[in-house]
């Protein structure tokens, strides 16, 4: 793939940024002061959670928005703020600290207590699965559609070519090579100038695969379906069978952690150990995961939000906003 440099990333949306700041403004009130009463989630359902450079941690829910914590301090951004919808599927946090917002209906930019619009340039993008930045600072998105690659000036369609349909989980390794799982077909690997596909025949123990992750020694982990598969970069290694898996965290030591159809995992010393998360209502789905900078293990469910600090939860649930407890 021909390198794009990015010195022009982010200069067109800098009129944008000069032109929100009033919104930015109501937008800072609410997010010092929401909810410090009472805090909660303004939905039980937890569909991803990221945290920026300075400690804040932004959790998607699956109809409330996108909920923000800092420190204790709780705010909501829904639509009624300027969300393009209520239904958050991914975030990241940039290379500029800077938090992608994908929807189901779109994307937002979340930046210094500003929500940034859309330009014409994303238009084409909706049903946002995934976002992920790579060496180059590039950002790839993932739809129900399509895969798209930004490189700091235009917006490309990467499977129109190959007659491709859809992606759902996008991740650059180490080398900035791309791997993409798409919806029953398995995985593609591209390392810059040929693709290479994986499947059940290959290699991948299911082809319904959930998340995507890379190890310290390098190696991709695949969850799917049926477990963890591990690639070495020359072979496929089953390291967790017959168990549903929905996402992954690996530690800087290499303790892999997976959120599962029927609780928590933890692997290290070469052997798994479901994990007592002490939940104070009976044990539920656990969906994402998140590592904080300071050592804070934060787990998505069905049912809410738990932190783990050293030996000790705190669990969250939706006590007030939109959507309600969801339990399945």
């Amino acid at each position: 793939m021909r390198k794009i440099y990015k010195s022009l990333l982010w200069a067109s949306l800098g009129i944008i940024l000069s032109m929100s700041q009033l919104i930015g403004q109501h937008l800072v009130e609410k997010f010092t002061v929401a909810n410090t009463a009472d805090p909660g989630l303004s939905d039980g359902w937890i569909l991803d959670i990221e945290e920026d450079q300075d400690g804040i941690i932004y959790i998607a829910t699956r109809d409330g928005g996108l909920n923000i914590l800092i420190g204790d301090q709780w705010s909501i951004l829904t639509m009624e703020d300027g969300l393009p919808s209520d239904r958050i599927e991914r975030l990241l946090v940039d290379s500029e600290n800077r938090l992608w917002i994908g929807t189901a209906l779109g994307y937002m930019i979340w930046q210094n207590g500003t929500l940034i619009p859309p330009s014409q340039l994303f238009d084409e993008l909706t049903e946002i699965k995934s976002i992920s930045q790579d060496r180059n600072g590039h950002l790839w998105f993932g739809t129900e559609q399509e895969l798209y690659i930004y490189d700091g000036s235009n917006l490309n369609a990467m499977f129109s070519e190959m007659n491709f349909i859809g992606s759902s989980e996008v991740l650059t390794d180490r080398n900035g090579d791309i791997w993409i799982s798409r919806w029953n077909e398995g995985l593609y690997h591209y390392d810059g100038a040929n693709w290479t596909k994986y499947d059940t025949d290959n290699g991948l123990s299911h082809l319904y695969i959930r998340c995507l992750a890379e190890d310290p020694s390098g190696n991709i982990l695949v969850a799917s379906n049926e477990g963890v598969d591990l690639f070495d970069g020359i072979s496929w290694t089953n390291i967790l069978e017959y168990i549903t898996i929905r996402d992954l965290y690996i530690s800087e030591i290499g303790d892999i952690w997976a959120t599962s159809s029927n609780g928590t995992y933890l692997f290290q010393n070469n052997e798994w150990e479901k994990q007592d998360i002490g939940l104070p209502y009976p044990e539920d789905q656990s969906i994402c995961f998140k590592m904080t900078a300071n050592g804070k293990l934060l787990i998505g469910r069905y049912q809410g939000l738990s932190h783990k600090v050293g030996d000790n939860w705190t669990h969250y649930k939706a006590t007030n906003g939109l959507g309600g407890l969801t339990i399945m």
